[in-house]
């Protein structure tokens, strides 16, 4: 991917605050969240009531994203997203570490088991998903594509995340820390339909060169008729201790 451009700054009128200045970015910001996250092109009216600003001063931010390819509008006048804002995805997907020792791990799980294999982190309380391999011939429709967010507490890529981080979601949610307690002993985590009630994911940890959990390894299957938890955790666990060697983690004890 050819590397991102220097962006162009313009001189700023001396008149325009600091603090109207730092508005104007963060609504330029919001915006274009709000049409990241929306599954439709969105029209200038439903961005400028879901932010609470005025058509006349969200059209020239607007505007501007558009200028540096950051948004896409329609015949319509629906506005998406633009081709600089994939690019600045990959650019920061390129550039996590892990990625290089967890991608040729989740394609070797995806063909052998046939299953889907993904690699999430951890970001707040969410399972925040950064790859992803189908395995070939699977029809079913997951929750697990690149950027999408689940609840952490809720995942088994989560859960595995979790049980390896110091002041994690266990700290307040007591319930939580004897599943996790569970994870640390046995090295893998499960989720039995918690998020999709015909699915079953397992997970397990990965580990960097400083010894610190840095994401998860994880599959999902259909619950029915498929293979039981061990066998599969197994191969979960392999991959993701291979992973975690590529990346310089000392895993002896895991």
């Amino acid at each position: 991917m050819a590397a991102l451009a220097t962006p162009t700054v313009d001189a700023v009128d001396a008149s325009q605050s600091g603090t109207a200045l730092h508005r104007s970015v963060t609504r330029a910001l919001l915006a274009l969240e709000l049409v990241a996250e929306s599954s439709n092109p969105l029209p200038l009216s439903t961005l400028a009531a879901r932010l609470k600003a005025p058509k006349s001063s969200l059209h020239p931010l607007l505007k501007a994203l558009l200028a540096r390819r950051y948004l896409e509008v329609d015949k319509e006048a629906n506005y998406r997203l633009g081709i600089r804002a994939a690019e600045l995805g990959a650019a920061y997907l390129n550039r996590i570490t892990p990625l290089k020792g967890v991608h040729p791990e989740l394609i070797v799980l995806s063909r052998e088991l046939n299953m889907t294999a993904h690699f999430a982190i951890v970001d707040g309380t969410d399972a925040l998903y950064l790859a992803k391999e189908d395995a070939p011939g699977v029809g079913i429709r997951l929750a697990s594509a690149v950027g999408t967010r689940l609840p952490a507490e809720l995942t088994a890529v989560g859960k595995a995340n979790l049980a390896f981080v110091t002041g994690s979601l266990a700290d307040s949610r007591p319930a939580l820390a004897g599943e996790l307690a569970q994870v640390r002993s046995q090295g893998f985590a499960v989720d039995e339909g918690q998020i999709l009630t015909a699915v079953r994911c397992i997970a397990a940890p990965v580990f960097d060169n400083s010894g610190e959990c840095c994401g998860a390894i994880g599959v999902s299957y259909l619950r029915e008729g498929g293979p039981p938890v061990e066998k599969v955790a197994i191969r979960v666990r392999q991959a993701a201790a291979r992973a975690s060697r590529q990346l310089g983690a000392r895993i002896a004890g895991r």
